[in-house]
């Protein structure tokens, strides 16, 4: 590993170094940072997703330099938990060692970035300082590849009154006060424009019906954000047009105006020669080779002598054309102009920022991201009926933005240090990433699998089911305490950040922002609960001396971030959506977005993306404890092996037809495959049969729900109008879990009995009454004679 990142030669790819937890990645950084820092032997960046993990790496390097390190120019901390001085950031092209979290690296300016990953150093051919890259970009664990950025309408309206009130150059002093923010505006209102035309085009796309499912009573109109770069093309087009079309028009007025004898001419003809005169030098040459700003500003000049001109046919004329010449050319130039201005403005637009600090607000990048090809853009233009799940509004705009693109690696040898890089989908490009892999003995794994419903929609919505889980688990570690085998500084708990104070009431654990008021129950454990999604899970040692782990639940992502994070990396996806007819497309994407994916032509490469995704937060979070230890003798094994108490929803392993495996049972498997456990060993693994969230009765005792429906369908009179409404409470769930049992393949044939063929039987009611099912009536057949003699 070490050898890679110092002496090796990689660039045009990324290294993805894979050693486990514990095989002394931040030992082998702090080394090499010290090369850097100390020795001055490595022009270095070194990038970490938290400021502790970012000290870890650095310890030498800090002692090194002590109270110095914040005017030493050979070093450059910038997140280190103080404020980023101007030093700091004039020395970063001098420094032999830069650092910063990654998410820093991700905030700061093009500009920065290049400082930060290029130095001057002296070149003994030229006999001089030169600029040059980097030798080493290091990142120690995973850098985050795809952020996804969501935001209503209304907000990116109100950053546009942001840009108006905030920004004020210096040079607007005596005069032309407020004519940059109100530009700035014009620009930013252009762009809205262009966006606001793509969300009438989304809902006006009619929506196709899937065959042979059961029918949605919801309605998404959601789509790609299309056709932005060609209609800007269409402008710049139309622009060239504009300028080459006008310019003998405006040598004409001129002409005409040089004929009348200076002292016979009035004012306004005065005004008219003057200005074409200067008009016709600024579109001398061609527009290519002219600034944006000086092309607007030439066709305002044009509207502005029309001003002059004498009522006619030909004033009016020249000034519609230069009226849409103007309105062409300011949305073929509105980004780069708007870009322009809010770079030119940050400082000044930050002094005037003050009342928006605490709120959600966008950023200039934030907004310009949403208009720039290279990223993926998914408008949701309305949603009603089921597809609605809050009270938010119904405009919402997904902006996802590939980070990859933004680390030196053809320029620099790169080199990321990941536990989990062969699980993790973020590598799959192996046109961008070589993973080497790097194996530790493995240590021992138990798994106690508690068998209860425990995904996030659940709980959030059954904190007394929770509550109960909770408690069973206690009482599972409460035998373990009371008996001697472990104490509460050997238990790791880790769940959703949303049931903390079932945590504490439980008497499992408590978050670590909690201030105990002396009433809570005894905690079984002495550390504080691990949030999923949380540093806790992904980076800290804080567990690093724990045998067990109590686990209740699992960070599963929904199928609109997957698909979003599969769009940015995988350019075979992307280019699948976009070649979609438009309503199938839409109807796909509004089956992600509502997280009903298995009924798309992504089912196969969501549910894989998924399932590794979880994988790598699973494993990095069982990783945090003793198991990360290094263990080099096989007898010694004991001392780390670790114990892990899943509360998750999955019949016992072994004992199942894997042909009727579900997401969660599939999941439980792979964290067992992936540690090597035998679930017919009793020492590998245990079942806990549910005991809050009881399992369905045995088709012997109680009928299945098919065969509910089947019979509550067959006992209806011919001719009996019903919705999907009726037919959920008649068996006692909801409608949207009716639609989810019957999106399941085996049950085509029960559909297809009550649609009819292409749909017979089902009937479209008027605004949002949704779909009403008729069953037919039955058809009886009569044997009747032919007369003969009465023919």
């Amino acid at each position: 590993m070490y050898n890679q990142a110092c002496f090796a030669d990689n660039t045009g790819k990324i290294i993805v170094q894979e050693a486990p937890c514990g095989a002394g990645k931040s030992t082998l950084v702090d080394g090499i940072t010290r090369l850097s820092g100390v020795e001055k032997l490595i022009n270095m960046v070194l990038m970490t997703d938290s400021n502790k993990r970012l000290f870890d790496d650095t310890q030498s390097t800090s002692d090194y330099y002590g109270e110095f390190k914040e005017i030493s120019k050979d070093i450059a901390f910038l997140s280190d938990g103080d404020e980023v001085t101007a030093g700091e950031w004039k020395s970063l092209v001098m420094a032999w060692l830069v650092t910063m979290s990654c998410q820093r690296y991700q905030m700061i300016n093009d500009d920065a970035r290049a400082n930060a990953c290029s130095c001057y150093r002296y070149d003994k051919v030229a006999r001089d300082m030169l600029r040059k890259p980097r030798d080493l970009f290091a990142v120690d664990e995973k850098f985050e590849d795809v952020t996804i950025k969501d935001w209503y309408y209304s907000d990116l309206l109100r950053y546009v009154g942001v840009i108006r009130e905030s920004i004020r150059p210096d040079s607007e002093w005596d005069e032309n006060i407020g004519k940059t923010a109100e530009k700035a505006e014009r620009y930013a209102m252009v762009l809205i424009a262009d966006l606001k035309q793509e969300i009438n085009r989304i809902n006006q796309i009619k929506l196709p019906e899937l065959k042979n499912k059961s029918k949605k009573d919801g309605q998404m109109h959601i789509d790609v954000y299309m056709g932005c770069a060609d209609r800007q093309k269409e402008a710049l087009d139309k622009t060239q047009k504009y300028w080459d079309a006008l310019l003998p028009i405006i040598i004409n007025i001129r002409d005409s105006i040089k004929t009348i004898k200076k002292d016979m001419r009035n004012a306004a003809e005065n005004r008219i020669f003057s200005d074409t005169a200067k008009i016709i030098k600024k579109m001398s040459g061609k527009m290519s080779e002219k600034m944006s700003e000086t092309i607007i500003n030439t066709f305002r000049s044009i509207v502005k002598v029309t001003e002059d001109m004498s009522h006619g046919k030909i004033r009016s004329e020249v000034k519609d054309m230069a009226v849409d010449a103007v309105a062409s050319a300011e949305r073929a130039f509105a980004l780069d102009e708007l870009e322009k201005i809010l770079k030119n403005n940050r400082v000044n637009m930050y002094c005037n920022m003050g009342h928006l600090r605490k709120e959600r607000v966008l950023t200039a990048t934030d907004f310009l991201n949403i208009f720039k090809t290279e990223n993926k853009v998914f408008i949701q233009a309305s949603t009603y009926g089921d597809d609605k799940y809050d009270q938010a509004g119904q405009i919402r705009v997904y902006c996802c933005k590939y980070n990859i693109d933004l680390l030196p690696y053809k320029t620099i040898k790169t080199v990321i240090y990941d536990g989990t890089a062969s699980l993790d989908p973020v590598y799959d490009n192996k046109d961008i990433f070589h993973i080497v892999k790097y194996d530790k003995p493995k240590t021992h794994v138990k798994i106690v699998q508690m068998d209860e419903k425990t995904n996030r929609s659940y709980i959030i919505n059954n904190m007394a089911d929770h509550s109960l889980i909770a408690n069973n688990m206690r009482a599972y570690f409460v035998n373990k305490i009371d008996s001697g085998e472990i104490g509460p500084g050997d238990i790791m708990v880790s769940g959703y950040l949303d049931t903390k104070k079932n945590m504490v009431n439980s008497g499992l654990t408590w978050p670590i922002d909690y201030v105990p008021n002396g009433m809570e129950p005894f905690r079984i454990s002495s550390h504080p609960l691990a949030t999923y999604g949380s540093a806790q899970i992904t980076g800290t040692n804080d567990y690093k001396d724990c045998s067990y782990l109590g686990k209740i639940g699992a960070n599963i992502l929904p199928n609109a971030t997957i698909f979003m994070q599969l769009a940015c990396r995988r350019s075979d996806i992307w280019e699948k959506l976009i070649a979609m007819e438009e309503g199938n497309r839409a109807k796909q994407l509004q089956l992600i977005f509502t997280n009903n994916a298995s009924w798309t032509g992504f089912k196969e490469e969501i549910d894989d993306c998924t399932l590794r995704t979880a994988m790598v937060a699973i494993v990095q979070e069982i990783n945090r404890l003793r198991i990360r230890n290094w263990c080099e003798r096989p007898e010694d094994a004991y001392k780390y092996g670790i114990t892990v108490v899943w509360a998750w929803r999955g019949r016992k392993q072994g004992t199942y037809n894997p042909a009727t495996e579900e997401f969660t049972e599939k999941l439980m498997r792979a964290v067992l495959e992936y540690f090597k456990v035998d679930c017919n060993n009793p020492d590998d693994y245990e079942y806990i049969p549910p005991a809050v969230c009881k399992r369905a009765e045995a088709v012997e005792r109680k009928k299945t729900m098919i065969a509910q429906l089947e019979e509550w369908y067959d006992n209806l009179e011919p001719n009996a109008a019903f919705t999907m409404k009726d037919m959920a409470e008649a068996v006692g769930i909801t409608r949207k879990s009716l639609n989810s049992y019957l999106s399941r393949p085996e049950y085509n044939d029960f559909l297809l009995k009550i649609r009819g063929e292409n749909d017979c039987y089902v009937t479209k009611m008027s605004g949002r009454k949704g779909y009403v099912y008729t069953k037919p009536a039955d058809i009886v057949y009569e044997q009747q004679t032919l007369d003969l003699a009465s023919m």
